[in-house]
C-alpha cells in the first residue's frame, strides 16, 4: 500500500510540465483530420480533411504567420494528404474527384493565382488518392494509393511528372505499393511505407533510398 502511495505521488509530481500545448489563436477546424505540416518562409502551412477553418470555407489547407490564419483556397469537399508549394504554386494529393467541376482533377491537382488546375490529367479515377508528393531535380514525384495517373498505368504506385508528362518510375511494394511518405536527404529521395521489396527485386524493408 505504502508503495502505491508514492508511484501516486510521483506521478502526480510530474503533471507539472515544464512545458504545454496551447492552441494557435483559438483556431478552430470542422470535420479536421491534419496530415501534413510544413513551414515555408517563416509560415505555417496546415493541410487535411477539414471543410471550415474558424467557421469560413476551406479546401482543405492554410496557413498561419504567428498571429492569423489565411485561407489558401475558399472550396470545400477535398481531402488533403500531402502537398508542395513551389513559388506560388501549391501542388496538393489526397482524397477528392475532382476540383470545381475540372476535369483530370483527381486526386492531384495544382492551385495557381486563385485558380485550380488538372496536373497531367490527374489520377485515372476516383481511387486514385495519392499519400505522398516531393520536389526533386526539378521533377515532382508522386506516392502511393494510385494505380493510374494521367494517360499511363503505375502498378506500383510511383511516378513523376516533368511539367509537360507522367512517367512512372521504378518502385517499392508489399503490403503497399509505393513509398506512402518521402524526404530529401543526402540529396536522395528517401521513402517510407508499408513494403519489402523494390519492382527490380532488392529487398527494401519499409524505408529505401531513391536516387
Amino acid at each position: 500500500m505504502k508503495n502505491v502511495f508514492i508511484i501516486s505521488m510521483l506521478i502526480s509530481a510530474n503533471l507539472g510540465y515544464a512545458q504545454v500545448w496551447s492552441t494557435l489563436n483559438d483556431l478552430t477546424l470542422s470535420n479536421h483530420h491534419v496530415n501534413r505540416l510544413q513551414v515555408i518562409n517563416d509560415t505555417l502551412f496546415a493541410a487535411g480533411y477539414f471543410q471550415d477553418v474558424n467557421e469560413l470555407p476551406s479546401a482543405g489547407i492554410f496557413k498561419w504567420d504567428s498571429s492569423q490564419v489565411t485561407l489558401v483556397s475558399g472550396i470545400q469537399e477535398i481531402g488533403i494528404n500531402d502537398f508542395i508549394i513551389d513559388d506560388n504554386e501549391v501542388f496538393v494529393v489526397g482524397v477528392f474527384n475532382q476540383i470545381e467541376d475540372i476535369p483530370g482533377t483527381a486526386g492531384i491537382a495544382s492551385f495557381s493565382n486563385g485558380v485550380w488546375q488538372s496536373v497531367g490529367g490527374g489520377g485515372g479515377s476516383i481511387v486514385d488518392t495519392p499519400e505522398s508528393c516531393i520536389k526533386w531535380n526539378n521533377k515532382t514525384y508522386v506516392g502511393y494509393g494510385f494505380n493510374e495517373i494521367g494517360d499511363i498505368s503505375v502498378p506500383y504506385g510511383f511516378a513523376s511528372w516533368d511539367g509537360n508528362s507522367w512517367f512512372a518510375e521504378e518502385s517499392v511494394f508489399g503490403f503497399g505499393e509505393g513509398p506512402s511518405n518521402m524526404v530529401i536527404y543526402n540529396g536522395e529521395i528517401v521513402g517510407g511505407g508499408d513494403f519489402n521489396q523494390t519492382t527490380t527485386g532488392e529487398l527494401a524493408h519499409k524505408v529505401a533510398r531513391f536516387d
